[in-house]
């Protein structure tokens, strides 16, 4: 049998069932954290706001915070343009049409057999002959507004703004018409100042429309508001003096909206 305690020998606890620092039997070791995971805070369900209202779904939304300041302006350069729709070299256009033309009631102050038109679009009215109206599917982005004759080819009015490039008027009308120059059989006649702010180019190339020689005639003019504008007036080599007469009515008459 077990001994008592004898005198001097302590009374010793019984001896426990599993190793100090060991689960018990039959516990499963917790699962390993993944290398490399941060301690998690413990998880505390989230206040609730005082006062809170529920959403209110008919508000409208608020408005949104102003900019600190002027929206950033777009500087478009627009040329080089392709310049000749009559001539067979400009390329289709690319879907925008520059709106409906329409009289107006300034023909006093053009020639008689002149018309004065106003294009909705591009934001300027120009005289042309009586029997000349806007050409919708030639007209829109870097062409601008084209105008010809009602009946027949090989002449019309082409009218665009000038956004960007130089600020010689002429270099304007050189890299604008660099594209044409490059053919064979172009011809320039003359370029010059015609003012103090515009410039004018005259030339001669082959016609794709008629197979003859197109005489043509630039005109970079710059408006009382500041905008500067291309007029191209283009017509058979043979109708030279014509051509000089549809581009004076158009530049006499010629007012940006």
């Amino acid at each position: 049998g077990r001994e008592g305690p004898g005198p001097g020998r302590p009374d010793l606890p019984p001896k426990p069932a599993y190793a100090p620092g060991a689960e018990p039997p039959g516990t499963e070791p917790p699962a390993a954290e993944p290398a490399g995971t941060e301690p998690r805070a413990a998880e505390l369900p989230a206040a609730e706001p005082a006062d809170t209202e529920p959403p209110n779904p008919w508000a409208a939304p608020a408005d949104p915070a102003p900019r600190s300041g002027p929206p950033a302006r777009r500087t478009a350069r627009r040329w080089p343009r392709r310049l000749g729709i009559a001539l067979g070299v400009a390329a289709a256009v690319g879907g925008a049409v520059w709106g409906a033309s329409y009289l107006t009631g300034d023909s006093a102050q053009v020639p008689d057999g002149y018309k004065v038109l106003r294009s909705a679009g591009a934001g300027f009215r120009v005289a042309v002959p009586d029997d000349w109206q806007l050409s919708a599917s030639e007209s829109g982005g870097t062409i601008g507004t084209v105008f010809r004759p009602e009946q027949g080819r090989g002449r019309l009015l082409q009218v665009y703004r000038v956004t960007g490039g130089s600020d010689n008027a002429c270099e304007v009308l050189i890299e604008d018409t660099k594209g044409l120059s490059s053919r064979d059989g172009y011809r320039r006649l003359s370029l010059g100042a015609t003012d103090t702010t515009g410039c004018e180019i005259v030339y001669e190339l082959p016609d794709g429309e008629t197979n003859g020689t197109a005489h043509a005639i630039g005109r970079l003019t710059v408006a009382s508001d500041g905008s500067r504008w291309v007029l191209m007036g283009f017509g058979p080599v043979a109708e030279t003096k014509a051509v000089r007469t549809r581009m004076a009515a158009a530049l006499g008459s010629f007012r940006p909206d």
